[in-house]
C-alpha cells in the first residue's frame, strides 16, 4: 500500500513510543519528534534534495511511497538508534578527554590572565558562541571563573548520557517487540546483528561514567534477551558475558540497582547461575541495601515455579529474613506454590510457612502484607476457600496488634466478595459465618476501642454483602448519592423500600455514609427524601459565642454566626469528617485518638439543639452507626423543649466539652448524656442484634448512656490594614491623568506578566503541586528525589522553614538554594518568577509547594498560572483558622481550591475525604487516595534508612504519585531516602551529646506549629509514657520557640505546654515571652479549676490521693524517696566514684556531707568541688520536692476536705509548675546561650532529651545550626575511630581539619576522640599528628570565642550597639534595594551558566542572613 511521508513519521513514532510510562510518555514527547525528523532526515535527505524544495518534496513522496513494511520500518530504526548511541559514546569520550587537558593547563597557569584566556577557551571548545564569550568575559567581575565551565562541561556530559540512557531504552525496547514478532531463527539472528550486543552494549557495562548508563544497559540486554528462544540464547550471548553479569549480581561495592538488574538478566539467561548467585546472597544477608537485592531475588522467583524443588529450598531462609520488607515478599511466592499444586498433603508445608508467616512473624507489619496476598489472590480463594477461611478465623482470634487487625477486617470482606462476584455464594456464606463470631467478640473485647469499632464497622457491611435485599438496596442508593450535592435531597421511589423496617434501611445508610457525607432519610406524605450532608444556617448559640468571644483573628468576609441543620427522622453520621486538631468553633465533631473516630453514635448538640425547636411532639430521631441506633425523643411538653433550647443556646460550649469526654478524663463519661437527660431529652442506646435475640453491644458505647470533656482554645491573631495618603492637593484635570496613566501601565503590566507566565507553563512538561496543613515541603522534597534518581531536569519550589528551591539539570546532583524573600516576606509573585525561572533553566518538571492562604491568592497560583497536572494534598488538619476557618470542616472547603481542573489528585487526607472528592468531580479530576493501609504497611528497616524521622504518611504519598507515574515502587522507596535533601525543620534525633560531664539529645521538631502534629511527634519520639522513676538517668525538656506574630500559635502552645506534655523543664526563647508567659498562666488557671482534689461530695480520700498523685506524675516529682536516692546514684556515679548504697543514702539524707565525703576527696578530678556542689544543689531540689509531697500525702489522709486544703493543693502545684518554666528573654540569644543555659539546669550525669516546639525562625534557627554542626563532627569523629579503613579514617581527619563550625558541644566529644586518636598506630605520622594538632588549635581557639561571647551576653545593650542599630535601620532602605538587586543578578547568572551551583547558594545565604540584621556592625 503507498504511503505518504505523513503516515511514515506518525508510525516512527508510533515506535518509538512504543511501551513508554505515564511520565516517560509526557517528557520525551519533544525529544521523540526531534529523534524522528533526525531519523527521517537521515534516511531520507541525501544532498542531491536539498537544492529544490519542490524537487525535495517529490522526492520525499516517492521515496515514502516505495517503503519498507512496518517490521522494515522499526529495523531501520533499530540501525538508526545503535549508530546513535556509538556516536553519543564518542561524544562523552570526546568530552572527558577535554576536561582533562583543560584541568592540567589551568593547574600549570601561573597569572590571571593566563588562566582567564584559558576559561574562555573553554567555553569556546564546549561550544559557546560569540555573543556568549562577550558576556562570560563581563561576568569575570562577578562570579564567573573556570568551576563554571567545569560545570558547564559536566552538565554537557550529563545532558548526553542522559539522552543515551534514552536511546538506550527504545533501543531494548523496539528490538525486543521486533525479535518477539518473528519466530524465523534466521531472522532474529539478523536482527542481533543489527543490534550487536557485543560492540554496543557490552562496552557500556563498564560504563566510567553516571551509573544509570549501566544501569539501563542491563535493563536493554533483558529486555532483548528476554523475547529469545533457549537455544538462540546460548548462541549469540558469549560465556564473558554471563561470568561478567554473575559476578556483578555478587559484587555488593556496585550501585544497588546494577545489582538488581544483573539478577534480573542472569534469570532470563541462566537460571543455573541466578540460584547459585541466590543462594550466595539470600544465605548470607548483609545489613543496608542488600535488603533490595534480597526481596528483587524473591520476585523473581515467580519467574521460574518450572522448578518448584530449587525454590522450595528458599522458603525457611526467606520466610525468616533478618529484614522486614523482605519478608514481605514472601506470601506471594508460597501462594503461588499452593496455586500451583492440587494435593492436599504436597500443600502441608507451604501451609505451614504460610501460617507461620501470618501468625508467627514479629512484624505486624509482615503479617498484615501476608494478608494482603491471600486476600489478593482470586485464583488462592477459589481453589482453597476453606484454607483461607481457617487462616483468616486463626488470625482474628490471635492476633494483638491492631493495625494487622483491621487489615485482617479490610482482607474478609474482599474475600466474600471475590466469592460472590465468582458466584460462590455458598462459599461466601460459608465464610461469612465461620469469621462472625470471631468478629463479634473482637467488637465486644478487644483491648483497642479502635479495633471494636473496626469490628462493628466490618459486621455491618459482610451483614449486607450477605443480604440480597439490603444490597440490592445499598447499590440502587450508593449510584445516586454521588449525584446529591452537599447540603440536598433527592426524592426516592418507595418501592425501594418495600418490605425494608427501619433498622434495615438506617444499617445500610450507616455503611454509606461512613467515607461521605452524613445522610439522612425522612418519609412523608409527599414521599421518601434523602438528604446528604449537613446545611448550615443561623443558629444563635453561634451568634452569641462569637458576639461573647470577640476576636481580631477571625476570618474576613465568612459567616461566623452559623451551624449544623439536621434532616431526616433517619439519620446516618459520616464515620469521618472530624477535626483532628479542636478548633475555636465548639461543638465540631472531634476525632478521638483512642477510637479512631469522633464518636458518631453520641448525638452532636446540634442534634439536640435541632431536635428541641420541633413543635409537636413526633417520632424519635434515630442514629444510626455500625454499633447501634441511638434514639432520641425531645421533651415532652411545649415548655420543657423551650427550656432545653435555650439552655443549649446558652450553655452550648460546656455541652460540647461534656461530649468531648477523653479517657484521661477524672469525670464520668455519661456526664453528657445525663445533662441531656436532665433537661427533659429521653436518649436510648441499643446495638444491633446480630443472632436474635441476643444484642452485639459494646460496653465502651453503654458506658456514655448509663454513663463525658475536653477545652476549647480560642486563637488571636492580629491583621492590619494600611492606607496610603497624598500629602499635596490635585486638580480634577491632573488627578485624572495621573489616574488613567497609572491604569493604563497597572493593565499592560499584568497583561505581560499574565502573557509571560503563561508562555513559561506552556514549556513546562510536567507540573506537580503540593499543599496541605502538615508535611507538604516533607513531601515536595521527597519528589524532587525520585525525580533525581530518574535522571530528569527539575525545579523545586518549597518554603518550609526557609524559602528554598532545588534545582537539578539532567543526571545532574541537586543543589538547595534560598529562594530570596524581601525582609523575608512572602508573595505571590515569587511563584511568577519561579515558573519563569523554570522555563529559562530549561528544566521540564516544577515541583512546587503552596505558600498562599488566602483562597483568591490559591485560585490565582492554581487555577490561572500554574494548572497542575498532578496535584498533591498531604491533610487538612486546622491551621490558620483566622484565614481559613473558623471551623475544621472549613479548612478542606478552602484547599478545594487549589485541585486542578481536569488533572489529577493525590491525597492522603482521611477525614474530609467527601470534600476533596466533591469538588475533583466537579472539576472532572481524577482522584487517588493513600491512607491508613498504604503507611501502615512501611516497615521500620526502610524508613529507618531516611536520616531523619520522615512520616509513613508522606512516604506513602509520594509512593503513590510514583505508582501513578508508572515508577517502580522499591526504587522510589530506595531514592527518596537516599537522595532526599531535608528541611531543616524536618523531625530529626540528632546524636547524644556529652557536655560538661552531662549528656544532651536534640529533637527538632519545631516545624510541628498545631497541636495534632506537635502531639504526634511526641508519641513517635516515646515522650509521652516515659516512667521517670524508674528511669533516673533521664530527663525530659522542651525548646518552645516563641513569635510575636504568631500569637495564635502561642495560645495554643501553652495550652499545649500545660495540658499535653509531661516534662522536667520548658525552656522559653524568641520574642513576646511575656505573652507567652500570660497564655501559659491563663492555660494553667483554666486546667487548675477542672481539677479538684476530691471530685466528689463524699470526701473519697483514696480519690483525694489518687488526684494528687496523677498531677504530681505529670509534674514528674518525686513522690518516694528511693526516686531521690536513684537520681542521686547516677549523679554520682557520673564523678567516677563507687559509693556505697549508706553513702547515697547518707549523701540524700545530709548533701551537704558530699563536699568531706573521703571517696570524692581522693578522686583525682578537675573541678571535683563545682561539680559536687551542683549534685549537692539538685539532689536539694528533689528532696525539697519529695518532702512537700510526702507531707501534703499525709494532709490529706488526716484532713477532712476544705477549701483550704484545695487552695494549698493547687499552690502546691501551681509552685512547682512555674519551677519548670525557664525564660530566655534576649531574642537575639544564640545557639550557644541556648545550649548554655539548657545545660545549666541539667543535672550531672543525666541524659537531657530536648525537644523543639513550635517554630524555628529566630534564634531557634542558630540553635539547630549548632547540633548540625555537631552532628557533622561527630560523624567525622566516628571516621576518627575507624582505623581498619584508612581511606575512611582520612576523609575524618580531612573533614576536621577544614571544619570551621566548632561549638560547646563538639568539645568534649572531640578531646575525648583526638586522644584515643593520637595513639592509633595509623596516626603515627607526620601528617596525621599535625591533623590532630591542627584540629585541636581550632576547636580550642572556637571555644575560647564562644566562652568570651558567654561572659560578655549582654553587650548588645551597650551605646555603641543601640547606635549602630539605630544606624543601620535608616540605611536598611537602600541595602534592601542592593540586595534584591544582587539576587536577581545570582538568578539570571544561574541561568546564564555564569555562577556554579555552588557558589550561587553561599551567595544566597550571605544575602539571607544579611537581610536579618546586623550587617552594619560586622
Amino acid at each position: 500500500m503507498k504511503k505518504n511521508m505523513k503516515q511514515i513519521k506518525q508510525e516512527t513514532q508510533h515506535i518509538l513510543k512504543a511501551d513508554l510510562s505515564n511520565l516517560e510518555d509526557k517528557l520525551f514527547t519533544e525529544k521523540i519528534n526531534k529523534l524522528t525528523d533526525k531519523f527521517l532526515a537521515d534516511r531520507f535527505l541525501p544532498d542531491k534534495f536539498l537544492t529544490d524544495k519542490f524537487l525535495n518534496r517529490k522526492a520525499l513522496n516517492k521515496q515514502a511511497a516505495n517503503f519498507p513494511e512496518k517490521r522494515r520500518l522499526s529495523y531501520q530504526i533499530i540501525n538508526f538508534l545503535v549508530n546513535e548511541s556509538m556516536a553519543e559514546q564518542e561524544a562523552i569520550r570526546a568530552l572527558n578527554v577535554l576536561r582533562v587537558d583543560y584541568n592540567l593547563r589551568f593547574a600549570s597557569a601561573n597569572t590571571n590572565i593566563e588562566k582567564k584566556a584559558l576559561i574562555l577557551q573553554f567555553a569556546v571548545d564546549l561550544g559557546a558562541s560569540a555573543s556568549r564569550i562577550k558576556g562570560d568575559k563581563r561576568a569575570f567581575k562577578r562570579w564567573f571563573g573556570y568551576d563554571v565551565v567545569l560545570e558547564r562541561c559536566s552538565r554537557k556530559i550529563a545532558r548526553i548520557e542522559y539522552h543515551l540512557v534514552f536511546l538506550l531504552n527504545r533501543l531494548g525496547v523496539i528490538a525486543s517487540k521486533a525479535l518477539g514478532s518473528v519466530s524465523d531463527k534466521a531472522e532474529q539472528e539478523r536482527i542481533l546483528n543489527r543490534i550487536n550486543i557485543e560492540k554496543t552494549l557490552k562496552p557500556l557495562l563498564a560504563f566510567s561514567g553516571d551509573e544509570r548508563v549501566k544501569i539501563e544497559t542491563f535493563r536493554c540486554m533483558t529486555r532483548i534477551i528476554r523475547t529469545l528462544p533457549s537455544q538462540v540464547k546460548n548462541e549469540i550471548i558469549e560465556e564473558e558475558i554471563i561470568t561478567f553479569i554473575y559476578r556483578a549480581s555478587l559484587d555488593v561495592r556496585q550501585q544497588i540497582w546494577i545489582q538488581c538488574e544483573a539478577f534480573d538478566l542472569l534469570s532470563v539467561l541462566d537460571p543455573d547461575s541466578f540460584f547459585q548467585a541466590a543462594t550466595r546472597r539470600l544465605f548470607n544477608p548483609v545489613d543496608g541495601d542488600d535488603l533490595f537485592v534480597r526481596r528483587k531475588i524473591i520476585q523473581l522467583f515467580h519467574d521460574h515455579f518450572n522448578n518448584e524443588k530449587e525454590i522450595k529450598k528458599f522458603i525457611p531462609t526467606i520466610s525468616r529474613d533478618i529484614s522486614p520488607f523482605v519478608r514481605q515478599a514472601v506470601p506471594g511466592v508460597l501462594i503461588k506454590f499452593l496455586i500451583r499444586q492440587t494435593s492436599g498433603t504436597q500443600n502441608e508445608d507451604i501451609v505451614s510457612w504460610l501460617r507461620h508467616i501470618l501468625f508467627k512473624d514479629f512484624s505486624p507489619k509482615v503479617r498484615a502484607a501476608g494478608l494482603l496476598a491471600v486476600a489478593s489472590s482470586d485464583d488462592l480463594i477459589l481453589l482453597f476457600t476453606g484454607t483461607v477461611s481457617d487462616l483468616i478465623f486463626d488470625h482474628l482470634s490471635m492476633e494483638k496488634d491492631p493495625f494487622a487487625v483491621r487489615v485482617s477486617f479490610k482482607c474478609v470482606y474482599d474475600i466474600i466478595n471475590t466469592l460472590n462476584t465468582a458466584g460462590h455464594h455458598d462459599g461466601a456464606a460459608a465464610f461469612f459465618e465461620r469469621q462472625l463470631p470471631v468478629i463479634t467478640q473482637l467488637h465486644k473485647t478487644a483491648k483497642s476501642l479502635s479495633v471494636r469499632r473496626w469490628a462493628a464497622l466490618t459486621r455491618e457491611k459482610l451483614l449486607i454483602q450477605t443480604d440480597d435485599e439490603a444490597k440490592d438496596l445499598m447499590e440502587k442508593l450508593a449510584a445516586i448519592i454521588p449525584h446529591i450535592r452537599p447540603g440536598k435531597k433527592k426524592r426516592l421511589p418507595k418501592s425501594w423500600f418495600k418490605n425494608m423496617d427501619d433498622n434495615s434501611i438506617g444499617r445500610i445508610l450507616c455503611v454509606l455514609a461512613l467515607e461521605d457525607f452524613s445522610l439522612g432519610l425522612e418519609k412523608g406524605i409527599t414521599g421518601i427524601f434523602l438528604f446528604r450532608g449537613e446545611r448550615f444556617g443561623f443558629r444563635v448559640w453561634r451568634f452569641l459565642h462569637e458576639f461573647f468571644s470577640p476576636s481580631p483573628d477571625k476570618r474576613q468576609g465568612f459567616s461566623h454566626i452559623t451551624g449544623r441543620k439536621y434532616f431526616g427522622h433517619l439519620r446516618a453520621p459520616s464515620g469521618i469528617g472530624s477535626e483532628l486538631t479542636r478548633t475555636k468553633v465548639p461543638g465540631e465533631p472531634l476525632y478521638v485518638d483512642t477510637e479512631s473516630g469522633w464518636r458518631p453514635y453520641l448525638p452532636l448538640v446540634d442534634d439536640a439543639v435541632g431536635c428541641s425547636k420541633t413543635v409537636f411532639l413526633t417520632r424519635p430521631v434515630k442514629i444510626y452507626t455500625p454499633e447501634g441506633v441511638t434514639k432520641m425523643y425531645s421533651p415532652r411538653s411545649l415548655f420543657r423543649r423551650a427550656l432545653a433550647w435555650i439552655s443549649l443556646t446558652l450553655g452550648f460550649s460546656k455541652h460540647a466539652d461534656f461530649r468531648n469526654w477523653e479517657e484521661t478524663s477524672r469525670e464520668n463519661p455519661d456526664n453528657y448524656i445525663r445533662s441531656l437527660r436532665k433537661l427533659g431529652f429521653d436518649i436510648q442506646f441499643e446495638g444491633f442484634a446480630v443472632i436474635p435475640p441476643q444484642k452485639d453491644e459494646d460496653p465502651s458505647v453503654t458506658r456514655f448512656f448509663a454513663f463525658g470533656l475536653p477545652f476549647f482554645t480560642p486563637d488571636v491573631w492580629t491583621r492590619f490594614k494600611y492606607y496610603f495618603f497624598s500629602a499635596y492637593e490635585n486638580s480634577l484635570y491632573e488627578l485624572g491623568l495621573f489616574s488613567a496613566a497609572l491604569l493604563f501601565f497597572f493593565l499592560y503590566k499584568n497583561l505581560s506578566l499574565s502573557h509571560a507566565v503563561a508562555s513559561a507553563r506552556k514549556q513546562i512538561t510536567l507540573v506537580i503541586g503540593g499543599w496541605g496543613t502538615r508535611g507538604k515541603s516533607g513531601v515536595e522534597r521527597l519528589k524532587a528525589a525520585v525525580f533525581e534518581a530518574l535522571g530528569h531536569g527539575l525545579v523545586n519550589k518549597t518554603t518550609g522553614c526557609e524559602a528554598m528551591f532545588l534545582h537539578a539539570f539532567p543526571f545532574g546532583k541537586t543543589r538547595e538554594m534560598f529562594l530570596f524573600r524581601p525582609y523575608d516576606k512572602a508573595t505571590i509573585w515569587e511563584h511568577h518568577h519561579m515558573i519563569r525561572m523554570t522555563q529559562k533553566l530549561k528544566s521540564k518538571i516544577f515541583l512546587w509547594e503552596c505558600m498562599a492562604l488566602s483562597p483568591a491568592f490559591v485560585k490565582i497560583l492554581q487555577q490561572q498560572w500554574t494548572r497542575d497536572d498532578v496535584s498533591t494534598i498531604t491533610n487538612t488538619y486546622p491551621d490558620h483558622e483566622d484565614i481559613q476557618g473558623p471551623a475544621g470542616i472549613n479548612i478542606p472547603q478552602v484547599m478545594t481550591n487549589f485541585i486542578p481542573k481536569k488533572g489529577v489528585l493525590i491525597t492522603s487526607e482521611e477525614e474530609m475525604k467527601p470534600i476533596l472528592a466533591r469538588d475533583a468531580q466537579e472539576k472532572k479530576t481524577k482522584i487517588e487516595y493513600t491512607g491508613w493501609l498504604e503507611s501502615g504497611l512501611l516497615t521500620p528497616d526502610v524508613l529507618g534508612r531516611f536520616t531523619y524521622e520522615e512520616h509513613p504518611s508522606n512516604v506513602a504519598l509520594v509512593l503513590k504519585l510514583a505508582g501513578f507515574l508508572d515508577i517502580d515502587p522499591d526504587f522510589a522507596l530506595r531514592e527518596m531516602a537516599d537522595r532526599v535533601i531535608p528541611d531543616i525543620g524536618a523531625l530529626k534525633v540528632f546524636p547524644v551529646a556529652p557536655i560538661k560531664n552531662k549528656k544532651l539529645a536534640f529533637i527538632n521538631g519545631m516545624s510541628a506549629n498545631e497541636r495534632f502534629a506537635t502531639l504526634s511527634n511526641w508519641k513517635r519520639m516515646k515522650l509521652d509514657s516515659p516512667d521517670y522513676e524508674n528511669t533516673p538517668e533521664t530527663i525530659i525538656s522542651t525548646l518552645v520557640n516563641n513569635r510575636a506574630d504568631r500569637i495564635t500559635r502561642s495560645r495554643m502552645f501553652a495550652s499545649i505546654i500545660v495540658e499535653d506534655l509531661s516534662a522536667d523543664y520548658h525552656f522559653l526563647i524568641g520574642s513576646n515571652l511575656s505573652g507567652l508567659m500570660g497564655f501559659i498562666t491563663a492555660a494553667w488557671d483554666e486546667y487548675l479549676e477542672k481539677i479538684n482534689l476530691f471530685p466528689t461530695e463524699t470526701n473519697d480520700r483514696n480519690a483525694g490521693l489518687s488526684t494528687f498523685r496523677q498531677v504530681a506524675v505529670k509534674l514528674r516529682i518525686a513522690l518516694s524517696s528511693q526516686t531521690v536516692i536513684n537520681r542521686a546514684k547516677v549523679m554520682l556515679n557520673s564523678l567516677g566514684a563507687k559509693l556505697s548504697q549508706e553513702e547515697i543514702k547518707t549523701a540524700v539524707t545530709h548533701p551537704a556531707s558530699l563536699l568531706e565525703n573521703t571517696t570524692l576527696k581522693n578522686l583525682e578530678l578537675k573541678n571535683r568541688a563545682k561539680k559536687t556542689e551542683q549534685i549537692i544543689h539538685h539532689i536539694e531540689k528533689l528532696k525539697k520536692q519529695n518532702k512537700e509531697a510526702e507531707a501534703f500525702q499525709e494532709k490529706i489522709k488526716q484532713q477532712p476536705s476544705t477549701k483550704a486544703l484545695e487552695m494549698e493543693f493547687k499552690t502546691l502545684v501551681t509552685r512547682w509548675f512555674k519551677q519548670k518554666l525557664i525564660v530566655i528573654e534576649n531574642v537575639h540569644a544564640t545557639g550557644e546561650q541556648i545550649i548554655n543555659t539548657i545545660c545549666s539546669h541539667t543535672p550531672p550525669g543525666l541524659l537531657n532529651r530536648v525537644m523543639g516546639l513550635q517554630n524555628i525562625k529566630g534564634p531557634g534557627l542558630d540553635f539547630v545550626y549548632r547540633w548540625q554542626a555537631w552532628e557533622q563532627c561527630y560523624l567525622a569523629g566516628q571516621n576518627l575511630l575507624n582505623d581498619r579503613e584508612p581511606e575512611v579514617f582520612e576523609q575524618g581527619l580531612n573533614m576536621l581539619t577544614s571544619f570551621q563550625d566548632y561549638g560547646m558541644l563538639c568539645r568534649d566529644y572531640l578531646i575525648n576522640i583526638l586522644d584515643q586518636t593520637a595513639g592509633k598506630g595509623i596516626a603515627q605520622t607526620e601528617k596525621y599528628q599535625a591533623g590532630i594538632a591542627l584540629i585541636r588549635s581550632n576547636l580550642d581557639t572556637a571555644v575560647t570565642a564562644i566562652k568570651n561571647n558567654l561572659t560578655v551576653a549582654g553587650s548588645e545593650n551597650s551605646i555603641a550597639s543601640k547606635i549602630t542599630g539605630m544606624v543601620e535601620a535608616v540605611l536598611d532602605a537602600g541595602d534592601a534595594v542592593k540586595r534584591r538587586k544582587i539576587a536577581d543578578r545570582i538568578y539570571k547568572d544561574l541561568i546564564n551558566e555564569r555562577i556554579s551551583h555552588e557558589r550561587a547558594a553561599i551567595e544566597l545565604k550571605k544575602l539571607n542572613q544579611r537581610q536579618k540584621g546586623g550587617w552594619l556592625a560586622g
